[in-house]
């Protein structure tokens, strides 16, 4: 079963806790989000993906975020196939800045192909005149799918 948006798929796991021959698909719990991918020419250039609830943000406080992700199939049209990062806005939202997250295994070598769970992570400190933080994570242009789970924001 699974509920479609635009671009994603909110989908339940088709295993049962009885049947230990049935694959795992949800990282934690019983849900994850999946994103399938879509010619270049169909799918919008910053990708598609999912936007964390707007956060109020403090200068000088520190987030950490994690997510985990898991490949089938990615074939990105560019070098990589994740986009993710966090936005920090002004007051009125209209001064924003994008902080980039790791995409990519400690090499910093861009997720592609098939690839089980994998643990995202990044520390981000709130930059000067921030009031508002939000994040992004999603598919940039690739054929494929991409699932995400347990996405984390702590403030510290």
């Amino acid at each position: 079963m699974a509920y479609r948006g635009a671009g994603g798929t909110v989908a339940f796991p088709q295993d049962s806790p009885s049947d230990p021959n049935q694959p795992k698909f949800a990282h934690g719990g019983l849900r994850y989000l999946k994103i399938d991918g879509q010619k270049a020419a169909d799918m919008c250039k910053q990708g598609l993906g999912f936007w964390s609830p707007t956060l109020p943000a403090r200068v000088g406080d520190t987030y950490d975020i994690s997510f985990f992700v898991r490949g089938m199939e990615l074939k990105p049209t560019g070098a990589a196939a994740i986009a993710a990062f966090v936005e920090f806005t002004d007051a009125t939202g209209q001064h924003r800045q994008r902080v980039a997250l790791p995409t990519g295994t400690a090499a910093d070598q861009p997720l592609t192909g098939t690839f089980d769970w994998t643990k995202l992570a990044a520390e981000v400190k709130v930059p000067d005149g921030a009031k508002r933080m939000r994040v992004f994570i999603g598919l940039l242009p690739a054929t494929g799918q991409l699932l995400l789970d347990d996405i984390s924001v702590k403030v510290r």
